[in-house]
């Protein structure tokens, strides 16, 4: 006589599978990420960058994107429409499709669409001169891979600069989102 297996190991199975598969598209989609900016051409990616920090007024924020440290100053946020970004994008940053730009007054930070799982990769470009510059991995001066992650040797001068940030803005009023006292000090809301 066959005995029917237990159901309580068939659940088991099933939500390691899917926990695998899960591990398994994360690893693929971030490493698909990486290799398309690994790939890109560096030198062109910052100067592109540089040249829409050298025009930033003449962008305008998108409606209804605002980029999560909105309350640093006077970010410009530019979220892609359906049709991509148009010509008066650099055409090295419109291959890279990215899903927002946002332009700061020392950097421009290039951000992908979300994946499966929904992960922050892109680039962070900084103005010539910019005494510090931070993300995961560096490919060259001013230019910087990122992932939500900093390379360590950043770590202490980011926290400790982000910390300055927040008490220097604290009792402000924000038209939103709000500064926190997040303990990564990443985000300026709260909220990943």
């Amino acid at each position: 006589m066959k005995k029917k297996p237990n159901g309580c190991l068939l659940s088991l199975g099933i939500i390691l599978s899917l926990f695998f598969l899960w591990f398994a598209a994360s690893a693929i989609g971030s490493r698909l990420a990486v290799r398309k900016y690994n790939r890109c051409d560096h030198a062109a990616l910052l100067a592109a960058s540089r040249q829409m920090l050298a025009n930033r007024m003449s962008f305008t924020n998108s409606p209804n994107f605002r980029e999560p440290h909105s309350w640093e100053g006077s970010s410009i946020s530019l979220a892609r429409d359906p049709a991509g970004f148009g010509s008066e994008f650099p055409a090295v940053i419109r291959e890279l499709s990215p899903l927002y730009i946002v332009i700061r007054e020392d950097s421009v930070i290039i951000s992908d669409p979300p994946s499966f799982p929904a992960m922050r990769r892109g680039v962070i470009a900084f103005s010539r001169g910019t005494e510090f510059q931070y993300g995961t991995e560096r490919y060259q001066d001013g230019l910087w891979y990122w992932n939500g992650s900093l390379d360590a040797s950043v770590r202490p001068e980011f926290d400790r600069r982000m910390e300055e940030k927040v008490k220097r803005i604290e009792g402000q009023q924000f038209p939103g989102p709000y500064p926190s006292k997040a303990a990564d000090g990443l985000t300026g809301n709260g909220q990943e």
